[in-house]
């Protein structure tokens, strides 16, 4: 005798539920990594307008710039260094323009890792009388 069997057994449905589990297990690991990359993405936006920000501050500066200077941005965790130095057999006593050599470094901390952005420029400043 033949027998009918309609719908699903009891092993099928645990392998489908089984299928299912793994899929959205991955779906959310996906979606979890996906939200960490565009919080990450928005933190180095932010870090590039400041130091965007900072290698103004130093252009729109006529003067020639202290050797060391440092500081935090206000109403942020980021510190900014930057080393001013002459830029190697430029300058001579009697001109009153100066090319000096900058870098400017940022430091800031992520989820506990430090992190550090340093940039490179050269100014051009006049002497003080």
């Amino acid at each position: 005798m033949a027998r009918r069997e309609e719908g699903y057994t009891v092993l099928e449905s645990l392998i489908a539920f089984a299928i299912l589990s793994v899929v959205l297990v991955t779906l959310y690991s996906a979606a979890g990594t996906s939200l960490r990359l565009v919080d990450r993405a928005a933190r180095y936006s932010t870090i590039t307008m400041l130091a965007d920000s900072k290698l103004d501050e130093i252009a729109a500066f006529h003067g020639t710039l202290p050797e060391h200077q440092k500081g935090t941005f206000p109403g942020s965790d980021v510190q900014w260094d930057i080393l001013a130095t002459p830029h190697a057999g430029t300058s001579r006593p009697s001109e009153r323009l100066v090319l000096q050599d900058v870098r400017l470094t940022l430091h800031w901390t992520d989820n506990l890792h430090d992190s550090d952005l340093a940039l490179s420029t050269r100014h051009l400043g006049t002497l003080r009388p």
